[in-house]
């Protein structure tokens, strides 16, 4: 416990934080009284203000206006982790907070990512604090018991040596130059020293945080275990991932258009996909190139711990959950601004109040018909009529030309995408419109989470993606009239 309980090093980073914090404020006042200076001497050498000691003073007003701090409202993380279906959870962390000699957080939430971690909020004119944890779905659902023990043990190591009071200090300087840089814009020569200190500020507060990951990985080894805090960051790094995808990716997509899939049951889906495709993300991706890194690499990290063996994975941590499905509604409905109010159902509602979110319940094999396809439709929008099928026909001309697809996809207002992510834009166009077509003609739609989008009719499936994306264009227009011919022709 040495590492964590170290009253010097503890010191040690309250000091570098209050002198970061501190520096930046100093920086910010020196550049406002040097630029106040110029007008003041103006009027004391001359009597009246010039060009320079007005711009001077306009800059002093706009970097002060910049600095002014903002109230920020405590915005819960997610829905708070409900008793009557997470009581062994909730159980467990009780009881990794009693061995970390630490009171139990007073509010504990649940949030859809594969993460955790700790915080206060101040209450009473910032005097009271209330502390808080977040523990994410995806961890639950990777990750077996004693792994999750590890993560939560990890996350009261920081609290047990004070990052919790010092992270806020660190967020406060970050957010402070973010603001600052942000609102004296770019294209002004002022934000240049607030650029200059974000930089060093990040790489020497890096250092900190990282200090701080390694001490509360020894918190979690000695509190649980170093062979399960080690196989804990592994499967984070994998399967974490993955999950971190898949919730972007095919979950909210899904929630966004209002239905409600089975979610659980679609990771399992998306990881049998990744397995089978060799797509599984890579656990040591996190390398030490990057000085602004808050995380120390996996790699380092495992190493600091020992590198045990990994033990055996045990009971999933989905059994400490009563009911693993109620909970992963609790997440879907923190989504939404009042979560009390949203409906899941069965079968659409005809009328209703359109003041209250309404979710369908669908199956991940309806998601293709029922999600995608309309919003497809949808993404076409003004280039619909254009994109026919004598536009079709032309398809292999066109994802050769950009002038041809730029006067085709004439652009409305400025660019803003780059020239490659335009042209990506424009494959997915027209693979859209493929798709859309096919569907017309009889086509059904068929996915599955991690798998692509597939047309199908008969014994036959076409990957409107693979197909834009590919090279063989061989007797194109004759393929493109079997496949838009109606079904039975």
């Amino acid at each position: 416990m040495a590492a964590v309980t170290d009253t010097a090093a503890l010191r040690r980073r309250a000091a570098q934080a209050l002198a970061l914090y501190a520096g930046f404020w100093l920086l910010a006042l020196a550049l406002v009284a040097a630029l106040l200076l110029v007008p003041y001497l103006d009027f004391a050498y001359r009597g009246s203000p010039s060009v320079g000691g007005l711009l001077a003073l306009a800059a002093a007003a706009r970097i002060a206006w910049g600095l002014v701090p903002r109230w920020e409202t405590f915005t819960p993380p997610g829905a708070v982790l409900p008793p009557e279906h997470a009581a062994a959870l909730l159980a467990t962390a009780a009881e990794l907070a009693r061995s970390s000699a630490l009171p139990m957080p007073h509010d504990v939430y649940l949030v859809p990512q594969a993460n955790a971690f700790v915080g206060e909020r101040r209450l009473k004119m910032g005097i009271v604090r209330r502390e808080f944890m977040g523990i994410g779905l995806g961890l639950l659902a990777v990750l077996d018991v004693e792994g999750l023990r590890t993560v939560i043990a990890h996350e009261l190591g920081h609290r047990r040596s004070g990052d919790v009071s010092l992270g806020p200090w660190v967020y406060r300087t970050r957010r402070a130059l973010s603001v600052a840089t942000e609102r004296l814009g770019e294209g002004s020569i002022l934000h240049l020293p607030f650029l200059w200190y974000t930089r060093w500020f990040l790489r020497l507060s890096a250092v900190v945080s990282r200090q701080q990951e390694l001490a509360a990985d020894a918190h979690a080894a000695h509190v649980v275990s170093a062979a399960h805090a080690a196989r804990a960051l592994e499967v984070v790094g994998r399967d974490g991932a993955l999950w971190n995808v898949y919730w972007t990716q095919e979950v909210l997509p899904v929630i966004e258009a209002g239905f409600y899939p089975p979610v659980l049951d679609g990771f399992s889906r998306f990881v049998a996909s990744a397995h089978a495709r060799g797509v599984l993300p890579d656990a040591t991706v996190r390398v030490a190139g990057d000085e602004a890194d808050t995380h120390p690499p996996d790699h380092e990290r495992i190493a600091a711990l020992g590198s045990p063996a990994s033990p055996a994975p045990g009971p999933p941590a989905l059994s400490l959950v009563r009911n693993p499905e109620a909970l992963v509604e609790v997440v879907v409905r923190g989504l939404f601004a009042n979560p009390a109010l949203v409906r899941i159902i069965d079968e659409p509602l005809r009328g209703g109040d359109p003041q209250v979110p309404v979710l369908v319940r669908v199956r991940w094999d309806e998601v293709g018909q029922r999600v995608w396809l309309p919003r497809w439709r949808a993404d076409l929008g003004p280039w619909a009529e254009r994109l026919g099928r004598s536009c079709l026909e032309e398809l292999p001309e066109l994802l050769a030309s950009p002038s041809r697809r730029a006067v085709l996809f004439v652009a409305r207002g400025p660019r803003v995408l780059s020239p490659m992510a335009e042209a990506r834009r424009h494959r997915d166009l027209l693979a859209f419109a493929l798709g859309v077509h096919l569907a017309a003609a009889g086509w059904q739609v068929s996915t599955s989470p991690g798998e692509p989008l597939l047309f199908v009719r008969g014994g036959e499936s076409i990957d409107v993606r693979a197909v834009v994306n590919g090279t063989e264009w061989t007797d194109w227009r004759e393929r493109l009239a079997g496949w838009l011919a109606p079904q039975g022709d």
